[in-house]
């Protein structure tokens, strides 16, 4: 089910808590293109390594991940660090 123009709530979530960090993340390193196996990674790691969780509340933290569009996610990345680049090239604030 769609949630304010993603594919569902999940997506969404990612991209309200971690959108603006990642992609500020990324052109500090000089990253204008990201996959969607690494967004998915850089998420793991900044979400999921900290905790340990396992019975109940891993399984409900399992499902909710299973259902993140990464490469919904990737592709809006992409596009953001594409305004950036270019805003950076000709040197305009977003």
């Amino acid at each position: 089910m769609e949630y304010n123009g993603w594919k569902n709530k999940e997506t969404w979530l990612v991209n309200i808590w971690h959108m603006d960090e990642l992609a500020m993340y990324l052109e500090e390193n000089d990253v204008w293109e990201i996959t969607s196996e690494r967004f998915e990674g850089e998420i793991i790691a900044d979400e999921l390594y900290p905790m340990t969780c396992s019975g109940f509340i891993g399984d409900l933290l399992s499902i909710s991940f299973a259902e993140i569009d990464w490469h919904e996610l990737a592709d809006a990345m992409n596009e953001k660090l594409a305004d950036m680049k270019k805003s950076a090239i000709d040197g305009t604030v977003q």
